[in-house]
């Protein structure tokens, strides 16, 4: 079974400004629960955020390894963890931007394969609401992060 959350947030900043902010893992070393990042392979054209890189994201509580297979700047970003500290397997995700005058929509998905054995609908709908919930946070911090520079 399939899991997928998605929220969004409204960006007080211009498509491509928003657009670095959310997808370069510099900016994720501004939040309180990433303690490192390190660029495994870069992307097309050396950037830590463009189709083919590999990042490595130390958090407090674990760590992620996220591969990038494709993304245009500044439009989307799709991602998918190869390593992360949830027992599931990761189905991928994607930041899509919007660009609303001055103002950017972001749109933040990301899903995960539940066993089967946990398909149960009250375990289900609460890890779901627990995964949406953590996502939503970081898009939040993420936002402001963006806007203060």
């Amino acid at each position: 079974m399939i899991l997928k959350s998605e929220v969004e947030v409204l960006v007080n900043l211009p498509i491509k400004e928003t657009f670095d902010a959310f997808t370069n893992p510099s900016s994720y070393l501004k939040t309180p629960v990433v303690k490192s990042v390190n660029l495994l392979r870069p992307g097309i054209g050396g950037a830590p955020n463009t189709a083919g890189a590999l990042r490595e994201i130390n958090l407090v509580a674990g760590k992620l390894v996220e591969e990038i297979p494709a993304a245009e700047r500044p439009n989307f970003m799709e991602y998918r963890f190869h390593e992360w500290p949830v027992p599931f397997k990761h189905a991928g995700g994607a930041m899509r931007f919007f660009a609303q005058g001055q103002q950017t929509r972001v749109v933040w998905d990301s899903a995960f394969e539940l066993p089967g054995f946990l398909s149960i609908p009250f375990v289900s709908d609460f890890l779901n609401k627990t995964y949406g919930f953590s996502l939503e946070q970081l898009a939040k911090e993420l936002k402001r992060v963006a806007e203060s520079g």
